[in-house]
């Protein structure tokens, strides 16, 4: 196979960038920021991270996904706290301190939604929030990057159907090993259990895979957290060493606190027995928000009269004047 010359590879370059697929797929992507480039972006073409970048060949690195609704950010400071202690955990230092980062996360949502129309501004989407080790090797050394890099990526988001919130989501159970609980409780970069699962629903025609540990215990889906009300009519969610916390999940379970809806039920030892027995099952999770599970491999499982609820709560503590939600300007 005879290779390409600089000159041939760059022209190659540029005309793969016209790729109709490539152009369908990056009309999702609304801009991004990048200390590599030290300012934002709204040309997907250069969302690009060096091949020697620690995140790439490893999976070393961290990150967040936060909701934008409403022209506000919901939920940031459990997510950048969630994401300086995932970088903490794996020994990544920051380039910029959390308040630092608040401000360029705004900053930089602010500049992308500004490019965007008044019904994208005030519509959902997603904020994506990368630490990268940094280019400089391919070894496992992490002394041999040259600094953390942060990313910042806003795109479209595709909401959860009407039917999906109404008659529920199908799962089955996932054969992919789990994340050790130290492993588990880390937002990192290195997926590939996660990635493994969904495939594994995907292959199987449903909607999620479900976890459970080597001692049959419950954990979490590939993205997702999965809560119960249990038999006993009381809300409950899985041991959290087993697990990542979810930001929506906790203040989910705040807000039914709040509300004395229902009693309360945290860091439960959930079996498969417990999930097959409950009133009612349900995923969780940033670009989910509520949704009920209706079936769980051939089991059918009942919506709970409170589901609507649920989901009402979230949504509502997405507007405007309510104290997770943070205006991006």
């Amino acid at each position: 196979m005879e290779l390409k010359n600089e000159a041939e590879v760059l022209r190659a370059w540029s005309e793969r960038q016209k790729s109709p697929r490539l152009a369908q797929a990056w009309q999702k992507y609304w801009g991004f920021y990048a200390t590599w480039l030290g300012g934002v972006c709204l040309d997907p073409r250069w969302m690009m991270v060096p091949l020697d970048d620690h995140l790439v060949h490893r999976g070393d690195g961290v990150f967040e996904a936060i909701r934008i609704n409403h022209g506000c950010l919901y939920l940031l400071e459990p997510h950048l706290e969630r994401f300086e202690r995932s970088a903490k955990a794996i020994h990544l230092q920051l380039p910029i301190s959390l308040p630092e980062l608040r401000e360029l996360v705004r900053n930089a949502a602010a500049k992308i939604l500004s490019s965007r129309s008044s019904e994208d501004q005030q519509g959902t989407s997603i904020l994506r929030l990368f630490c990268s080790r940094g280019a400089g090797g391919f070894g496992t050394n992490p002394a041999e990057s040259v600094g953390a890099q942060i990313w910042i990526v806003v795109t479209a988001m595709a909401p959860v159907s009407v039917d999906q919130q109404q008659k529920g989501v199908t799962a089955c159970r996932a054969e992919t090993p789990l994340k050790s609980d130290f492993y588990a409780q880390i937002k990192s970069c290195n997926y590939l259990p996660n990635v493994l699962m969904k495939w594994e629903s995907v292959q199987r025609g449903f909607d999620f895979a479900v976890g459970f540990d080597a001692e049959g215990f419950l954990c979490e889906g590939p993205t997702e957290n999965i809560i119960l009300i249990n038999k006993l009519g009381r809300l409950s969610f899985p041991n959290r060493q087993k697990i990542l916390s979810g930001t929506t999940m906790l203040r989910l379970f705040d807000l039914v606190r709040a509300q004395g809806l229902l009693p309360i039920e945290r860091d439960a030892g959930l079996t498969e027995t417990d999930l097959l027995q409950a009133q009612g099952v349900f995923f969780v999770g940033t670009t989910l928000e509520v949704v009920p599970c209706c079936r769980f491999e051939t089991h059918n499982l009942p919506i709970h009269p409170l589901t609507s609820k649920l989901q009402q709560l979230i949504q509502n503590d997405q507007r405007p004047g309510s104290p997770q939600a943070t205006p991006i300007k």
